[in-house]
């Protein structure tokens, strides 16, 4: 099969494109600067210069292929101002664009990436699929400025081109995470392997490693049916013990510092007078404070796509497992595994 693909040199759009490649599957990756996709060439995927932004360079693209998968999107927290309005473009008129560029070249199916974010605070529920938030609000429903503009993606453009006819099948990943993660996710991993506490909220999230949530959208392509959206979410875990699970994965001891939500409040509303000033890291932004109170929950139902797609992620401790050990090799350190035994820790040459 033909397959387009947006955002393939992403944390998830390259593990996709290396499976559509082991399936069998041409895969035409859209980049806007084909000298830097070395990597995707290098898996044997063409390579085809073109920007979200515009369309008729996605048209182009697109031509001749029987799927497209839309992965790019702007993911930063904290964002304020020019930025803030530039990721909100990207996340809309980048969606806008893509669906309807692959829609109009006739595309048999069309796989789009949006997240269980779109759902905001879910106050403690599992959200199932096809639900709808109270309303799409940031900060009040949506904590972060990236989960609002994802959610007007999804609930504007998304939802209503599928119920209007057109091919699409929605993928929904959880916080996913694993090796070469550049979120906040890893600082946890830089924290632990140091031997530092790491600061923890109350909050609820579902998890997803990037190999399965990878998996998760090759599934969806092949067997997901058009019209319907599927949560890519092994668990749901607080941020405690998620930590805890990374830690025993590792044999690294956790050691956490619960901040109070009034800690958290007040300081997501000064970081958000300071962000408006200078660049702030995404681990002390505004948008990460909020997201780690214990008012919050970003949590959903996780049957559907282990139902119908065949989805089957691996022990959450094996991407644990991975993702740490990637951090270890970074700080010059190794995470050495014997069968049956725990992980053992040694310096690095």
């Amino acid at each position: 099969m033909q397959i387009a693909i947006t955002g393939g040199t992403g944390f998830i759009g390259k593990r996709v494109v290396r499976i559509l490649r082991e399936r069998g599957h041409d895969v035409r990756c859209v980049v806007r600067t084909p000298e830097k996709a070395g990597e995707l060439a290098t898996l044997g995927a063409t390579l085809a210069r073109g920007d979200i932004l515009d369309a008729e360079s996605l048209k182009r693209a697109f031509a001749g292929c029987e799927a497209v998968l839309h992965i790019a999107a702007s993911y930063e927290m904290g964002v304020v101002g020019a930025a803030a309005q530039e990721a909100l473009t990207k996340n809309l008129e980048g969606t806008r664009n893509a669906l309807e560029a692959a829609r109009d070249a006739g595309a048999k199916k069309i796989v789009y990436t949006s997240s269980i974010v779109v759902y905001g605070n879910t106050r403690g529920r599992d959200f199932a699929e096809g639900e709808r938030p109270e309303a799409i609000a940031f900060p009040a429903v949506h904590p972060t400025f990236y989960a609002m503009s994802k959610a007007r993606a999804h609930y504007e453009i998304a939802v209503p081109m599928m119920e209007a006819g057109a091919p699409i099948v929605i993928v929904q990943p959880g916080a996913v995470f694993g090796p070469s993660d550049h979120s906040t996710f890893r600082v946890f991993w830089n924290l632990l392997v140091r031997g530092w506490p790491v600061p923890l909220g109350g909050a609820r999230y579902g998890v997803v490693g990037v190999e399965d949530c990878a998996l998760g959208h090759v599934l969806a392509l092949e067997k997901g049916r058009i019209g319907e959206c599927y949560h890519l979410v092994d668990q749901n875990l607080s941020v405690g013990d998620f930590l805890a699970r990374g830690g025993a994965a590792s044999g690294l001891p956790p050691r956490g510092i619960v901040f109070p939500d009034w800690m958290l409040a007040s300081n997501a509303s000064v970081m958000s007078v300071i962000e408006r000033v200078v660049p702030v890291p995404d681990f002390a932004s505004s948008d990460t404070l909020r997201g780690m109170s214990s008012r919050l929950s970003l949590t959903v139902t996780t049957d559907k796509a282990r139902r119908e797609l065949g989805w089957s992620p691996r022990p959450i401790e094996e991407a644990l497992r991975e993702t740490i050990a990637e951090e270890m090799r970074r700080q010059g350190r190794t995470l050495t595994l014997r069968a049956g035994a725990a992980p053992t820790l040694g310096a690095g040459g």
